[in-house]
Formats: structure tokens, C-alpha cells, sequence
């Protein structure tokens, strides 16, 4: 495959990812975060297997695409939910966890699966399987724990939120921007 294939590939993901950031990051407040959680984990698997059986580079762009969208579903309601169960006496654990997590996993993520390589009988294609397996079995997970009621349009801003005003979104923003690009 040529390298701008592989860039385009890897490029690709970042286009849903941001749409659905933008436009369905909040989602869970509105409808649960269970049933986003699992929406995510269903698409994130979906992805999986389309590598998993991505015999073209279209394919290979739709299961990257497909795996930015998951992203984008999955990101913001895994925040929410580490902050909805944030212990009261550990105020801030919450927004620890979801600025370390997300690198991390990737660093964790890519490590383990170096390693699964490294073992005999272990191929990219069995990661897919294994990993399509697993993402189902976490979200399910969600359907054990408490979860707060999804508040009504009308119920008001959550009392934690804190305003920020215009220009301090806008300096923030601009600070780091080059470090996630």
C-alpha cells in the first residue's frame, strides 16, 4: 500500500471524530449514558471486525472512519461517567482521570498489543477478534453500575459547571492547539 494510502487511513479517523465531538458529545445527558456507551462500543467492535476482514483500502477507510465516530460516541460519555461518579471527597479525581486516561490507553493499548504480537500464534487479525470481544463485555459492564437520572431540558445548568468566559475558551484553545495537532 502506498504511504499516502497509509496517511489517508489514518487521517480519515479524525473527521468523525470531530463531527461526532461536536455534535453528540452531549448526547448522554439528554438520552443516558448507557445506551451511548453501549452505541459506541457496538460501533467501536464493528470497526474491529471491518479490520479485521478489510481486504481494500475502502474498507480500510470506512473501519477507520467508523472507529473515529465510536471515538467520538465514547470519549465524552466515559468523561461524564468518570465525573458522575466522582467521590465527593476526592473532588478533581474525575478530571485527573480524563486528562491521563486517554494517553495512557493509547501507550497501554499499544504496548499490549506489542507484546500479544510478539507470542506465537498471535496475528494482527486475532488483536481484531480479541478486542471486538472485549469492547461489548466493558459496555455491558455499564449496565451494572448506578447511573444519576438524565435530567430534563428545563432542570437547569449541573450546579459543578463552571462558566467560562469567551476569551478564556478562546486563549486556552489557541495554548493548546499545537500540542494536539
Amino acid at each position: 500500500m502506498p504511504p499516502v494510502a497509509t496517511t489517508l487511513i489514518f487521517a480519515i479517523y479524525a473527521i468523525p471524530l470531530l463531527l461526532a465531538l461536536l455534535t453528540l458529545g452531549s448526547l448522554s445527558d439528554r438520552v443516558g449514558r448507557r445506551g451511548i456507551l453501549t452505541v459506541g462500543s457496538v460501533a467501536l467492535s464493528v470497526s474491529l471486525l471491518m479490520f479485521w476482514a478489510a481486504d481494500s483500502f475502502l474498507l480500510l477507510l470506512a473501519a477507520r472512519a467508523l472507529q473515529g465516530l465510536a471515538a467520538g460516541l465514547l470519549v465524552p460519555v466515559l468523561n461524564a461517567m468518570m465525573v458522575d461518579h466522582e467521590p465527593s471527597r476526592w473532588l478533581g479525581a474525575a478530571a485527573l482521570a480524563n486528562t491521563v486516561a486517554p494517553m495512557a490507553g493509547l501507550g497501554l493499548g499499544a504496548l499490549t498489543a506489542a507484546g500479544l504480537l510478539d507470542l506465537p500464534g498471535i496475528d494482527a487479525g486475532t488483536i481484531f477478534l480479541l478486542l471486538a470481544a472485549v469492547f461489548p463485555l466493558l459496555a455491558a459492564t455499564a449496565w451494572t453500575s448506578p447511573t444519576p437520572p438524565v435530567l430534563p431540558g428545563d432542570a437547569g445548568p449541573d450546579p459543578r459547571a463552571r462558566r467560562v468566559s469567551a476569551a478564556t475558551r478562546r486563549r486556552i484553545i489557541v495554548s493548546v492547539a499545537p500540542a494536539i495537532i
